[in-house]
């Protein structure tokens, strides 16, 4: 019954997709990616600050309407040290945008998982909240863990921890030797599947790095490096990052078939975009 009911809601989100192709399509030849670079088939997306005690978080979704499928599937978001869930808008709004529901705590800490955590059980709660703007809104069967930075090892974190969360997207995570000791993780205990995707100029999240994760994983995965990119370049409108982080999600929550194209089938598009470097996949089905 899960793989239908997703099957239908990732039909219909594909399917409000497609309309009419971006010209980008053509003139990059990397359809998928383009695809979903672009902004996605649901506007009036919206962000608030929700209060819990001496604890807040900042949610991303778009306003429910006549043609949005809900419930939708939930993305907990978990900040680059020392930046705030503004800083990465341009990403939790697309995100928004392609109909998941964002939830980030507003806290930089957030490597160990504790905040990422509490962001995951106040949704939640909200979701079964009359009064609360996410009431009723996500499908606690379809959660993802992303972070940036110390965001991806706090994504790590709370996915070991949390059976709810399905799939991680590790974006820029950093080399062992730039992770906290009350932070460190063992690759090996990653179980869920995992995208890892860095930057070609980044020495704290080294491309080098990243393959040795991508090794040591034993959950399916899949490995990019952006080119040109830096550590920071997922901030602010996204850096290139965007169509290919809705691509797994539509793939790993929804069974989307155009995200699966990217990273499993006979001609992963991923594995051949020159617009990534060092790309690796590995159990994807």
């Amino acid at each position: 019954m899960r793989r239908v009911a997703r099957a239908i809601l990732g039909a219909v989100l594909v399917w409000l997709s497609v309309g009419d192709v971006p010209p980008t399509v053509a003139a990059t030849g990397y359809p998928v990616e383009a695809r979903y670079s672009a902004a996605g088939p649901f506007p009036g997306v919206v962000n608030t600050v929700l209060r819990d005690g001496d604890r807040s978080y900042t949610a991303w979704f778009s306003s429910p309407s006549r043609n949005h499928p809900a419930p939708r599937p939930l993305i907990v978001w978990g900040n680059g040290n020392a930046a705030t869930p503004d800083d990465y808008s341009g990403l939790l709004r697309h995100l928004a945008s392609w109909g998941f529901i964002v939830v980030a705590p507003n806290n930089d800490a957030v490597g160990d998982g504790t905040a990422m955590r509490a962001a995951l059980t106040y949704a939640l709660v909200q979701n079964r909240l009359l009064s609360s703007p996410l009431y009723n809104m996500i499908d606690p069967s379809f959660i993802a863990a992303i972070g940036h930075s110390r965001g991806s090892v706090g994504a790590i974190h709370v996915a070991q921890s949390s059976a709810e969360i399905t799939t991680t997207v590790l974006l820029n995570l950093p080399i062992p030797a730039r992770v906290r000791p009350t932070e460190k993780f063992e690759p090996a205990d990653i179980k869920r599947p995992t995208l890892l995707l860095g930057s070609e100029n980044d020495e704290i999240s080294t491309p080098q790095g990243l393959r040795a994760y991508f090794d040591a994983i034993p959950a399916p995965a899949a490995l990019a490096v952006r080119a040109g990119a830096e550590h920071s370049s997922v901030q602010g409108d996204g850096g290139g990052f965007l169509g290919y982080v809705v691509a797994w999600l539509q793939y790993r929550l929804l069974d989307d078939l155009a995200g699966r194209s990217v990273f499993a089938g006979p001609a992963p598009e991923l594995a051949t975009n020159a617009g990534w470097q060092h790309q690796a996949l590995r159990g994807l089905a």
